[in-house]
Order: structure tokens, then C-alpha cells, then sequence
């Protein structure tokens, strides 16, 4: 299964199920403001900076976290 956001920007973002539920390997995170995925990112992050050079802004949440904020459908 494969939840989304929309980001600032307007792009839509796919996170997988796996990134919820701590069946992954990877802790990843999301940029709200262009949609970026940043690795090494922990579940409960919240305003990091964003990998993106043409971002940069401190928008970047854990999955989880983004579905606590009750962003993803």
C-alpha cells in the first residue's frame, strides 16, 4: 500500500507502507515545502533542512511524523 501528500509546491508525494510501519531498513523523511526525500532522516523528525539545493528550507518531517500530522491519504 502506498499512502500520499501533497507538497507546497504542488507536487504529490508517494510514501510507501513499509516507511510507516517500520518494516523498512531506510528512515526516510519528506520535505513539506518541494516533496524531497531525505535519507537518514529518524521517524519523529521534525523541521529539518532540506537536501534539495533549489529548497534548502527546514520543512523536513519523518513519515511517521507526517502521518501523525494526519497529512497522507
Amino acid at each position: 500500500m502506498v499512502f500520499t501528500f501533497k507538497a507546497k509546491d504542488g507536487t504529490t508525494v508517494q510514501v510507501p507502507e513499509s516507511y510507516l510501519t517500520g518494516f523498512s531498513l531506510d528512515d526516510v523523511g519528506y520535505c513539506l515545502e518541494c516533496g524531497w526525500e531525505r535519507y537518514e532522516t529518524e521517524p519523529d523528525a521534525c523541521n529539518y533542512k532540506c537536501d534539495n539545493e533549489d529548497c534548502g528550507k527546514h520543512q523536513v518531517f519523518g513519515a511517521q511524523e507526517i502521518m501523525i500530522m494526519g497529512l497522507l491519504t
